[in-house]
Parts: C-alpha cells; structure tokens; sequence
C-alpha cells in the first residue's frame, strides 16, 4: 500500500537525505547543502513516498517565499538532482505528490528518461548543460592542450604567456582571499547586468545570502569524510589577479565560482583554467567539472553534459 507524508523538521530532513542520498556527486551531500540551508534558512519540504509503511522515495524540497515557489532543497544553485526511489517505478507517484508551483532544475534526465510517465513529459525541459572534462585519457595539461582546434589551442597559448611574462605568484588555500573573489566578481558580473546565472544573482536581498552560502561550503567541509574545498589565488606585482574556490569529491573537481581581474589582467581566465585542470591531473583525479552555464567560455575548455528542469504552475 503506497502513501506519503511531509517532513518540515530540519533534523529528521537530515536523517532522510541521508537514508536517500547515494553520495555519488558533491551536491548529493547534506552539509555542502547545508551551506545554503544556513544562508537563506528557507522552509523544507521533504516529500516522503511510502511501501507498505516502509519509506521508498524522496523528493527534498525547500519553499521560497519571495518567489512563491518550491525548488530543490539548497537552492536552483544545485546541480546533479534526480527523483530518489528505491523502486524506480514509483517515479509517477512522487511526481504527482509534487506541489504547485514548483521549478526542480538541473536534473540528469538519463536516469528517469525511460520511466517519465507520459502525461508528465512536458513538464521536462532542457535546462542549461553543464561542462564537464574527463581526465581518463588525458596525460597532462600539454596533452589536453594539444587536442583542441588550432585557433583555441593558439589563443590559449597566447594569454598563457601573457600571464607568465609577468611572474605570477600561486598561493593555495588562503581562504581569506574569499573576499577578494566576491569583490572581483561582482565588479565583472553584477555591476554589468543582472543575470540569473551569475552566482551572485540574488534579487530578493542582493547578494547577501549567496556570499554567506559560498563562504558556508568553506566553513562545513569535512575532508575526511566527503568533500574538501581548495582556493587557488594569483597574484602578480603584489595585486590579486584572480581567485578560484573548488571542491574535490569523489574523483571529480568542481570548479565552483571564481573572481578575476580581466581588465588589468587579460587572459588570467584562460590561466587559472590551466592551474585547475593541471591540479586535478596531479591529484590522479577523473573528472573536472565546471559546473552549469556556460558563461561565455566553458564551451571551449569542456563538453557539454545536458540537464533537465522540471516545472509545474
């Protein structure tokens, strides 16, 4: 006999994601989800599917007051999202449970693609893809490097060398430079446009509670047990050229957000790309992964992975 309940209780959320959870991918975790939990301290709204009083699936929501609307608990930030089911063929009920209005993004549609019921398909839609590059085949940067068309592997070179004619300094994990990054970043996003996918985009509070949210993923990582955040700064002639925040889980590195200063150091972009790609092959990792939208250059360093979103008004 199939039923379901609501949980709102943030603690006994934590025990059903945990139960759920299959830990495969970083936003599969309670405390890199945790981070936004914090900073935006909306409503949870975990839809629990049950078998015979046994629970069976799980849709882990939260509900945003200023939109009036559900989305994946931790914000349209998260990526990697699917329906949990411990029998897939449930995917009907735990659709049909989901509230109105509701808007669940960066879905991997591979894995429900052939149990969508039929008259739910149209609420799935491609969403903006993410950009991945698996390190399987790939010796070293060089290696990489030389793969790509000529014209990008020419352009690369050039802002590579424009960037090490100038000495720059490397310093690793200096996570005071935090700040530095959300400077440099708004100043090249924010102040240009509002966009809703720049990481800062906020527009119920600015960007408050996205600075907090990326500064908590600092604060609750656990190396030991599952992800471990990094931070990568340049400087050169004693100013910060750029700053990239990333996040090691499970053979993957996740290049999450970075700041750069393209106007007084063309190319720096291109350059941190490089340290990034070349520290995951030194840490023998398999994937680097770039995360969604594309931002008018991921295209040219990975390969599109497409990802779903599902709406319902």
């Amino acid at each position: 006999m199939t039923s379901s309940y609501i949980e709102t209780d943030i603690k006994k959320c934590e025990l059903l994601w945990e139960e759920f959870s299959p830990k495969q991918s970083l936003f599969d975790l309670w405390n890199f989800r945790w981070a936004f939990y914090v900073a935006y301290q909306y409503q949870p709204y975990f839809i629990v599917l049950q078998e015979n009083s046994q629970n069976s699936g799980l849709l882990p929501l939260w509900y945003e007051k200023e939109k009036n609307k559900y989305f994946w608990f931790g914000s349209w930030w998260q990526e990697d999202n699917y329906f949990w089911l411990k029998n897939p063929a449930d995917l009907p009920h735990l659709l049909a449970l989901c509230p109105l209005p509701a808007c669940l993004n960066g879905i991997i549609f591979e894995k429900i693609a052939d149990i969508i019921p039929e008259q739910e398909k149209d609420n799935f839609q491609p969403d903006d893809p993410k950009y991945i590059l698996e390190l399987d085949q790939v010796r070293s940067f060089e290696y990489y490097l030389a793969g790509l068309k000529k014209e990008r592997r020419k352009a690369i070179k050039k802002d590579l060398f424009l960037i090490e004619k100038q000495n720059p300094e490397i310093i690793l994990d200096n996570f005071n430079d935090f700040d530095a990054l959300v400077a440099l970043s708004k100043q090249r996003f924010i102040n240009e446009k509002e966009d809703k996918n720049d990481p800062w985009y906020d527009p119920a509070l600015k960007d408050i509670r996205r600075v907090e949210a990326l500064r908590n993923i600092i604060k609750y990582q656990m190396p030991q047990q599952n992800y471990q955040v990094k931070m990568i700064t340049v400087k050169i002639n004693q100013k910060i050229a750029g700053v990239d925040l990333v996040a090691i889980f499970n053979n993957c590195y996740y290049a999450l957000v970075g700041g750069y200063d393209t106007e007084n150091f063309p190319g720096i972009g291109n350059y941190l790309n490089m340290l990034n790609i070349k520290g995951a092959l030194d840490l023998g990792l398999k994937k680097v992964d770039a995360l969604q939208s594309d931002c008018g250059w991921k295209h040219r360093w990975y390969q599109e992975k497409p990802l779903y979103y599902f709406s319902k008004e």
